[in-house]
């Protein structure tokens, strides 16, 4: 936590240097907590274009080798990992220590985040000098990026400090808020935001775009849908997801899967876009995840596991969505969603990082559906599952049981969404146990996956534990159980 009373500048300087397709500054601005970026229309946006630039980079929480995708995936059943690197293969093992650097650089980095989104909201709300329909756009998507931020610390790390100004005195002693508490804050921003933002995309001038990169309102509309899922409101739910899937001259899953994750595709509701930086990389997932020499010697020690493999057997999602990199006589399968490793530096851009995209969308309103006792039938969860799986040209599938449809939705999920921040990590976490609901979904299955992968596995290993050095800088902080300073 004591990174949160630091000026969050990164963002803005970065901005100001080799960024301008994304980010245009007019002067440039050297701090977020400096009144004078708040004088226009232009240097306000650039206050918060800034910031979704800065979670371009690779040591973001979004994706990368240190992103939320990688280090859940070797956490669960999705990645295998070969080497002997301590940091990752404590998650690999299921072996976290409270010192561990990735899991204080994703609290470090969101609460940096956060308190640059709560100097963005105070500093826009406050100018007089901004119209009103930039002042509305600029903090509705403030709102949407903290309710981002902050649903991801509450799945990872459950009860968590939820600051929402930029008073350090009051934020650095801060307790932990009980993940109900955390949701109803997710919630209210995500529909503050879904109130202010407009339907359209807007690029870094307040134009309409076809870019995605800056959230509108269905992108809160699609998270907000999540937290709905993930907090048990059903009803909710599937209405936020049915208003994002009716947008269908907007969002729309095409048949040809190779075009997924492509910038400007149809199916995305929310990208993160690198700027031209003449680096060749594209996205940073696949600049880690395409595998470019043996998992065995090689960088980041990396393959998809075979569970993951058998799951995706036979589906063109196999087919399109992965590849196999051959070393010694020896395959190893890698994710091949995004195709662009590192092209050429002066090669135009052709992927962004998807974040939320349609697909989820409807296995989100399958679950809520179900949930509420619609498993067949036309408005059945069923349909929704079938929907995704008829673009993926699959045979439909049946279920007349929760438990049938609840073992349906999670291959249809492993398939759709695997290695994509998180989703299966989260999902066996949230998800009640399928013969023993007593328990949850992780607790069948990770004991006998941890043991295959050499560790052993506690209950407690379902959130990560809070960083040994907040809690020795917060004393209102707790140490979650079964991990200590």
């Amino acid at each position: 936590m004591k990174n949160i009373i630091k000026i969050y500048v990164i963002a803005l300087l970065a901005a100001t240097t080799g960024c301008a397709k994304f980010v245009e500054l007019d002067p440039p601005v050297n701090s977020i907590s400096d009144r004078t970026a708040y004088t226009t229309n232009a240097t306000a946006t650039s206050v918060l274009t800034g910031i979704l630039y800065n979670m371009t980079v690779n040591t973001d929480f979004v994706h990368g080798s240190s992103g939320v995708g990688l280090l859940t995936g070797m956490g669960s059943d999705e990645l295998k990992y070969y080497q002997a690197s301590q940091t990752y293969s404590e998650f690999a093992k299921n072996s976290l220590l409270a010192d561990n650097s990735y899991v204080l650089g994703i609290w470090v980095r969101c609460y940096k985040l956060i308190y640059a989104i709560n100097a963005a909201i105070e500093g826009v709300t406050a100018s007089p000098t901004i119209s009103e329909p930039v002042k509305q756009q600029l903090t509705g998507e403030a709102k949407f990026l903290r309710a981002f931020c902050y649903f991801y610390l509450v799945n990872l790390y459950g009860d968590v400090p939820v600051p929402t100004t930029t008073d350090y005195k009051v934020n650095i002693t801060l307790p932990r808020k009980p993940v109900q508490d955390v949701y109803q804050q997710i919630i209210q921003d995500l529909k503050d935001a879904q109130s202010l933002l407009r339907n359209e995309y807007l690029s870094a001038t307040n134009v309409v775009t076809t870019d995605r990169v800056r959230p509108n309102k269905f992108a809160a509309t699609a998270l907000l849908a999540r937290a709905y899922l993930y907090a048990g409101d059903w009803a909710n739910a599937e209405m936020s997801a049915t208003e994002v899937i009716n947008q269908a001259e907007t969002y729309k899953m095409d048949n040809d899967l190779n075009q997924t994750f492509l910038v400007n595709s149809r199916e995305a509701i929310w990208q993160l876009g690198l700027a031209a930086n003449g680096s060749g990389v594209n996205t940073w997932d696949g600049n880690i995840l395409i595998i470019r020499t043996s998992p065995v010697t090689g960088y980041p020690g990396l393959s998809l596991s075979e569970t993951q493999m058998d799951v995706l057997e036979g589906d063109k999602r196999q087919t399109n969505w992965t590849n196999l990199f051959i070393a010694d006589g020896t395959g190893y399968p890698y994710p091949f969603k995004y195709k662009v490793y590192q092209a050429a530096g002066n090669s135009a851009t052709t992927e962004h990082t998807m974040v939320l995209r349609l697909a989820e969308q409807y296995l989100i309103r399958a679950e809520a559906k179900a949930m509420q006792g619609r498993i067949s039938g036309t408005d059945g969860g069923m349909a929704d599952i079938n929907a995704v799986r008829s673009r993926a040209d699959q045979t439909e599938v049946t279920a007349t049981t929760l438990q049938e449809f609840m073992l349906a939705l999670e291959r249809e999920r492993r398939l759709e969404l695997f290695t994509e921040m998180g989703h299966r990590w989260f999902d066996i976490k949230r998800w009640k146990g399928f013969s023993n609901t007593s328990i949850t979904r992780a607790d069948e299955i990770m004991p006998a996956i941890a043991a295959a992968k050499g560790g052993v596995w506690k209950p407690e290993y379902k959130l990560w534990p809070i960083p040994s050095s907040e809690l020795k800088v917060n004393v209102h902080l707790t140490p979650n159980p079964g991990y200590g300073l």
